[in-house]
């Protein structure tokens, strides 16, 4: 009976061996995979911003382009353009950018734009 002991003894012992080198060859893999996930997101990451870039300068182009063939009073029409403000105030921001608060000429209302926060903004 000893034998017969010790031998599932051992194999109980094998069991365990080859689960916890199966459990070891999962977790490699699993980390391969991450590894490989890890460098899809960044390639895609980075294509996006590459994305993001191409668009931000075909919006430039296209609105450089208008600005040089359509008049003042058009551009601010079409919420492209805001014309005759001054500054009211300015203050340091953030990472230290420069924040100013613009207030239209006289007393007009603000007409609509296609402006939000963040948006860039080409002071002449």
């Amino acid at each position: 009976m000893c034998g017969d002991a010790s031998s599932a003894s051992g194999a109980a012992d094998g069991e365990a061996s080859t689960s916890s080198s199966s459990f070891h060859a999962a977790s490699s893999t699993t980390a391969a995979a991450g590894t490989a996930g890890d460098a899809f997101q960044d390639a895609l990451l980075a294509r996006f911003h590459e994305c993001l870039a191409l668009e931000r300068q075909a919006e430039r182009a296209e609105v450089d382009a208008l600005h040089e063939s359509l008049p003042a009073k058009e551009l601010e029409r079409r919420g492209l353009a805001l014309h005759r403000l001054r500054i009211l105030s300015t203050e340091t921001a953030l990472f230290g950018r420069a924040q100013l608060t613009l207030q239209l000429s006289g007393a007009r209302p603000l007409p609509p734009t296609r402006l939000s926060p963040g948006a860039m903004a080409t002071l002449r």
